[in-house]
């Protein structure tokens, strides 16, 4: 499966319009959220998106449903907890 980066989004031959922008935003936001290595950077994004009455609107001016966003990013985290913690056990019962 193939990801469009924030810069992807915006490299159009035209002008990109400001729902596309607004879409590279979130994207921006998601991939910091997602980063695998703890910073400050990844506990504000998702911070941001979790917490923040502005990310709602910001999902709106994507065109995007901030719930939705929301739910996908605690699956998304969720899912990665739970490997990770498999991962440990899988470890200790060597």
């Amino acid at each position: 499966m193939r990801y469009a980066t924030a810069t992807q989004i915006l490299s159009l031959d035209e002008p990109p319009n400001e729902r596309a922008l607004w879409q590279a935003v979130v994207l921006q936001i998601f991939l910091d959220a997602l980063q695998r290595k703890a910073s400050k950077l990844r506990f504000e994004a998702r911070g941001y998106i979790l917490n923040d009455p502005d990310f709602e609107v910001i999902s709106l001016m994507a065109e995007y449903n901030p719930e939705k966003l929301q739910r996908s990013l605690r699956s998304i985290l969720h899912t990665r907890r739970r490997a990770y913690l498999n991962y440990l056990k899988k470890g200790i019962k060597s």
